[in-house]
């Protein structure tokens, strides 16, 4: 796995072996940022200067593209600690640690805002139902601006009820994932 583009363009990330991380594949990536930086109905949300959420993050493979990118700051939240120490080691390795914060909580369960994000990935196991309940969770803690776009990855075929404040933008399929865009109101 590695940074598809900016800074970071090429650099490795560090995937632990065996089957409890699912890291967003390259491709998948590769689509969703070329969505968010040349759809224009993402214009008003551009990555530099962004305060980015990273959700069920296991490698920090989206919130490190994001920062890769030109984002300003990336919390990265995952209740896995290997995932956590991943996060740490990919952070390191690209020297990017002092704009970043890495939190081993319950993506449920988030705790009061550290940081008020413009922009927000959610890559939940697949078929988990969590990236609803971890949407109300981050609404009710304070940690989405008002208009913050949150993308969530699901599997192609599985759907999504946008919580209550959301309102669902576009969804496209990328291979064997489906990405979906809502907004924050």
């Amino acid at each position: 796995m590695r940074i598809i583009g900016g800074l970071w363009r090429r650099r490795r990330l560090l995937v632990p072996a065996g089957h409890d991380i699912r890291p967003t594949a390259d491709r998948t990536r590769e689509s969703l940022f070329s969505i968010l930086e040349n759809s224009g109905n993402y214009a008003c949300w551009p990555l530099a200067d962004a305060t980015v959420l990273d959700i069920f993050a296991g490698t920090g493979a989206l919130g490190l593209e994001a920062l890769s990118r030109g984002a300003k700051q990336a919390v990265f939240i995952d209740d896995n600690a290997t995932s956590i120490a991943t996060v740490n080691h990919n952070l390191e390795t690209l020297e990017a640690a002092e704009r970043a914060i890495v939190l081993l909580r319950d993506a449920t369960q988030p705790g009061p805002s550290v940081a008020s994000a413009t922009l927000v990935f959610l890559d939940p196991p697949y078929r988990s139902e969590l990236a609803e309940k971890a949407l109300t969770a981050l609404v009710k803690t304070g940690w989405l601006n008002p208009g913050a776009l949150a993308m969530v990855e699901t599997e192609e075929k599985e759907l999504i009820i946008p919580p209550r404040k959301f309102t669902l933008v576009e969804k496209r399929n990328c291979g064997n994932a489906k990405l979906w865009f809502l907004r924050y109101f």
